[in-house]
């Protein structure tokens, strides 16, 4: 080690290699940091990409006014199956208008709150 640092101290050519090997070392993990964030950008610029086809997918495309229904906010005493009833037009089976409020608000279950927002097909007058 000794050896090393003196020859170190006594070649100054060998120095600058080590300089130049440091600097060459640095500008590496320059370009691999400006790798990782491209391709962190790309991640999310994907993930985005296969969002928004979901989404347009899942819908069936531009919303319209096919598919983007009536608003109803719920009321104290208000249960699916009586907006739905309320609601549906004549000859409209109430389970189906049920079932089509609840795929439209992406609901798990019935239960509803009064003050709710929600989404009636446009069947329902």
């Amino acid at each position: 080690m000794r050896q090393e640092a003196m020859a170190v101290q006594g070649n100054s050519s060998w120095r600058r290699e080590l300089n130049v090997t440091e600097h060459r070392s640095s500008h590496n993990m320059g370009s691999v940091r400006r790798w990782k964030r491209s391709l962190a950008v790309i991640a999310v610029a994907l993930m985005w990409g296969i969002t928004s086809f979901s989404v347009i997918h899942h819908n069936g495309g531009v919303a319209s006014a096919e598919t983007t229904g009536v608003p109803y906010v719920v009321h104290r005493g208000d249960t699916l199956w009586n907006i739905a009833l309320k609601t549906s037009g004549a000859g409209v089976d109430t389970r189906t208008v049920v079932l089509q409020i609840m795929q439209m608000n992406h609901m798990k279950n019935a239960q509803i709150y009064a003050g709710e927002h929600l989404v009636l097909p446009n069947n329902a007058k």
